[in-house]
């Protein structure tokens, strides 16, 4: 939220008679400017007591007294103003100002209409755009998508008015609505994590719990510790699973899937990240909305693996390569995790499988050469470290040489 104060210098033409209160109303202002607001204050009050009437330094002492949270004697002072010159439209806008801190919305709204009716080139875009927050405060949703309206008008690429008019929209079941104006702020502010976190929720009002999920996990990305968004993803999820529940659907239904493909999805992103515990995390997630995923099971093997939990990754090879022989490489990873707890024997028929489905898979023939070479079968691994030099896996070279004269 965003409130507009005036700067210390303004001039109009206000009454002015007295040479030294005008000295200090320069002083008070200069002070101002170097946010030394309590002294600011101090000479706005010489310059008021030589000059009872000097309406600058009531205006100014109000906007100080505003900058150090006075809000009641800023209100105060612009009362003043007012009542010495009731055409001060810009006195009316500082104080709709002060009342909307204050939490006094209709007084703020009256005085953002008194500074549109004196005057037609104020500060018009905050005028409008202030007193939409503040019709939306005292929940006239409609009232203020038409102050925000009138801001778009004047400025199209402020994003702060779509983004609240998405809320209003969204307040008044305008789903569609809100999204399209989420879609502009985020389209002006890419990184704008509140803006998907509000989107997300539009969404799933729609029940689009796919693409609610999704505008969660953008939030989350941008912003790790947005409470709103790690809490509204989980709802969308379980809502999601409610609603495949009521359906009665016993096999993975095409949103179920889109859910898997996008928990999966997060789960690689995850793992380039070496983020390996919440790849997991999210690889368990589209394991429980779709059980037969292979591809799930194989890329959280890897995550296992990259943990040092080889009989974990093994595990989940197992599965993916029961599920679809063909998952990419599972044979091969397979392989590489029970090298590591040492069961070459085992590990050599998945280099064999990994090499049966391509002839040209250097690194399997490395592998098995290795595996081979441990086992103390030094024929078998010298034709294998030999073919892997063929394919130009240069690491076999070293091994040919010492073991393969």
């Amino acid at each position: 939220m965003k409130y507009i104060f005036l700067a210390f210098a303004m001039v109009f033409t206000l009454s002015s008679n007295a040479q030294s209160a005008e000295d200090y109303l320069k002083t008070g202002n200069g002070k101002g400017k170097l946010k030394d607001y309590s002294g600011s204050i101090l000479d706005y009050n010489k310059a008021i007591d030589l000059n009872p009437a000097y309406t600058m330094a009531y205006l100014n002492r109000g906007v100080a007294k505003g900058f150090t949270g006075d809000l009641s004697g800023a209100v105060n002072d612009y009362d003043k103003v007012i009542k010495l010159s009731p055409e001060a439209y810009q006195a009316y806008f500082v104080r709709g100002v002060a009342n909307q801190r204050l939490k006094n919305y209709a007084a703020a709204i009256q005085d953002y209409n008194k500074v549109l009716e004196l005057s037609s080139q104020f500060k018009t875009i905050d005028v409008y755009y202030n007193r939409g927050l503040s019709k939306a405060e005292i929940n006239d949703y409609k009232g203020a998508i038409q102050d925000y309206d009138k801001v778009i008008e004047l400025n199209d690429k402020d994003t702060e008015t779509y983004y609240n008019r998405g809320i209003a929209k969204k307040k008044l079941s305008d789903y569609k609505g809100a999204i399209q104006d989420y879609d502009k702020a985020i389209e002006l502010k890419p990184e704008y994590d509140a803006a998907y976190n509000n989107r997300g929720n539009a969404k799933s009002d729609i029940k689009d719990y796919i693409g609610a999920m999704q505008d969660y996990d953008k939030a989350i990305e941008i912003n790790p510790q947005l409470a709103d968004a790690l809490r509204n993803r989980d709802i969308a999820r379980k809502q999601l699973q409610d609603t495949e529940a009521l359906q009665g659907n016993n096999k993975p239904s095409s949103i179920k899937q889109q859910a898997a493909e996008l928990l999966y999805n997060n789960g690689k992103a995850k793992n380039t990240l070496a983020d390996y515990t919440t790849a997991i995390d999210n690889f368990n997630k589209a394991l429980v909305l779709n059980p037969g995923f292979a591809e799930a099971y194989n890329n959280r093997g890897f995550s296992k693996f990259k943990l040092k939990d080889y009989a974990g990754a093994i595990q989940d090879y197992t599965k993916a390569i029961e599920i679809n022989p063909l998952v990419a490489q599972a044979n091969y990873y397979r392989a590489i995790a029970k090298q590591q707890l040492k069961d070459y024997a085992g590990a050599i028929p998945d280099f064999d499988k990994a090499i049966e489905y391509n002839s040209q898979f250097g690194d399997a023939y490395y592998g098995r050469g290795l595996s081979k070479l441990l086992v103390e079968d030094i024929k078998g691994a010298c034709l294998d470290l030999n073919k892997a030099v063929g394919l130009n896996y240069s690491a076999a070279a070293a091994l040919v040489k010492e073991y393969c004269k």
